[in-house]
């Protein structure tokens, strides 16, 4: 009885000392990539001919651009564990409240993308794993290669072809409608045209793993016991089958969140959406380092948290994970 705990405290503390170490080198590697690439922040001012040279000294040493590299990332990591991401070189805001503000958007952007795709694996998934072979699975594979053969980028341009400038059933872009009052159900209607673009790679491929889970656990013994017994083929789908054909999809979800909020960056830029895809891209367009760095502190902590909690999830849905 007292084992059971302790177990889950050394599979916890192993996961937290890997998140750590993960999100240390993540950082330091996006902050080496920056400033090892031409230029800096003020490297357009500095062309500027009416700019006095001395003045944009001034401003590399006041944003402590003219240190060597390792005491920069030094003093960086020293304030990001003090709780302070700085202030962005462009605007002045803190850095906190630019990324708090658009953290919102961008997680329901994301988790609208997720549920989608995921309803849509676990269907399809399912169908082609009942039908093997047959017409349908060929369909079902054959539309998730086609879906993933193309960049997210088509996929968004195609969508607002159709339902936008094609039919008009959905807005092309934004947040809600501009210059009227915030409506949920105007604001839902924004929603949809990023949200199926961003769920659309995944939804193609999380229903493949879920159709080989389906086929592998349908061909077990007590899946072919249950059904001998004359349980109604929905209880054992569901109470026999489900359990154990989902819990390998998790692990595959937490490598797959990574490339959800990649997706976010372009399908955010395309669509208008506020989120932190735009405020990545607009930081890395200016090259304001306080603002790219923050931005990828909470998606990296969001990313590594997200697969800690698939871990510890599977760890409680598996025995072999908490003994291995």
């Amino acid at each position: 009885m007292v084992v059971e705990p302790l177990m889950w405290i050394r599979l916890a503390a192993q996961r937290a000392l890997q998140a750590a170490t993960l999100l240390l080198g993540a950082t330091l590697l996006a902050f080496l990539l920056m400033r090892l690439a031409p230029g800096d922040p003020f490297s357009a001012l500095a062309a500027n001919p009416r700019v006095r040279p001395e003045d944009v000294a001034l401003l590399r040493d006041r944003w402590g651009l003219d240190r060597p590299l390792p005491v920069q990332y030094v003093i960086w990591l020293q304030a990001l564990l003090q709780g302070d991401l700085g202030r962005s070189i462009r605007t002045g805001q803190p850095v906190l409240e630019v990324v708090a503000r658009a953290l919102g958007p961008t997680l329901e952007l994301t988790g609208a993308a997720a549920l989608l795709a995921l309803g849509a694996a676990l269907t399809l998934g399912l169908l082609a794993a009942l039908r093997p072979h047959s017409g349908l699975d060929r369909a079902v594979t054959a539309g998730a290669y086609l879906v993933l053969s193309l960049p997210v980028f088509l996929w968004a341009f195609l969508l607002t072809l159709a339902f936008s400038v094609g039919w008009g059933v959905l807005p092309s872009a934004g947040y809600g409608e501009p210059g009227r009052p915030f409506s949920l159900g105007d604001h839902l209607r924004h929603l949809v045209l990023p949200a199926a673009t961003l769920a659309l790679p995944l939804a193609a491929a999380w229903s493949r793993y879920v159709r080989a889970g389906f086929l592998g656990v349908l061909a077990r013994g007590h899946i072919r016991a249950a059904r001998a017994r004359g349980l109604p083929p929905a209880v054992v789908l569901l109470r026999h089958a489900l359990p154990d054909a989902v819990t390998p999809l998790l692990g595959v979800v937490a490598v797959e969140l990574p490339q959800v909020l990649t997706g976010a960056v372009v399908t955010e830029t395309v669509f208008a959406w506020p989120g932190l895809g735009r405020v990545m891209q607009t930081a890395l367009l200016g090259r304001d380092y306080p603002v790219v760095m923050g931005v990828l502190v909470f998606v990296t902590t969001l990313t590594i948290l997200a697969s800690l909690a698939a871990d510890l999830l599977h760890g409680a849905l598996d025995p072999r994970v908490r003994h291995g």
